[in-house]
């Protein structure tokens, strides 16, 4: 991914929940419970989300990133985690993604 470096902490810091200033969706055509999604730090402390359906959205949009910025955390898809917010814990399926053209 580029120049893109893990965020580092400090012992004792809580990275805890984060105002995310951008939401980026490489695939909108794609179901959301089915994408990933990575939190990205940028240099100016703001978050940004990007949501992907493949590794290769993310390579290509790698070439973004600036120096300073660095990878907060990667989500795996809503599906893949068991349960949705508010919903009781149990598997639910992941939605299957339409055929590519």
């Amino acid at each position: 991914m580029g120049n893109l470096s893990l965020c580092s902490s400090t012992p004792g810091h809580d990275l805890g929940s984060h105002q995310i200033a951008k939401v980026t969706d490489l695939d909108p055509t794609f179901p959301s419970d089915s994408k990933g999604a990575l939190l990205i730090k940028h240099q100016d402390n703001n978050y940004e989300e990007i949501d992907y359906s493949t590794d290769e959205q993310i390579k290509k949009y790698s070439n973004s990133f600036k120096s300073g910025d660095c990878l907060a955390a990667i989500l795996p898809p809503a599906c893949m985690v068991g349960h949705y917010p508010g919903e009781p814990p149990g598997r639910k399926p992941c939605t299957i993604p339409p055929p590519r053209k």
